[in-house]
């Protein structure tokens, strides 16, 4: 998946009543750019603290990890992605972790 896909995946879920075009948004009679959680630090890190998702490294495989942990009850598991860019595996993981909120609503 490009940096723009994801950007995109990730705003559809994010604004689901918005309308895009040529990496803009519309909502309402708002037209703004697209945002890019994959390049700006300002687009996606207030998402990554308001879902609760960790980042990591690995020294071993030079990766990072982004980690959302689910607690129910007794049972414990989590959402992850993982990248050499920090900033991509944040975004990998808030698109899954969106994805399965969308799913269970």
């Amino acid at each position: 998946m490009t940096n723009q896909e994801l950007n995109l995946a990730i705003a559809q879920l994010v604004y689901p009543d918005a309308w895009y075009q040529d990496g803009c948004m519309v909502n309402g009679v708002v037209v703004i750019q697209l945002p890019d959680y994959c390049n700006n630090w300002n687009d996606l890190m207030p998402l990554v603290i308001e879902y609760g998702i960790s980042l990591s490294d690995n020294y071993q495989d030079g990766l990072f990890a982004a980690t959302k942990w689910h607690y129910l009850g007794d049972a414990t598991t989590f959402t992850s992605a993982r990248d050499k860019d920090p900033q991509i595996a944040l975004a990998e993981c808030l698109l899954l972790v969106l994805q399965e909120k969308e799913k269970a609503e």
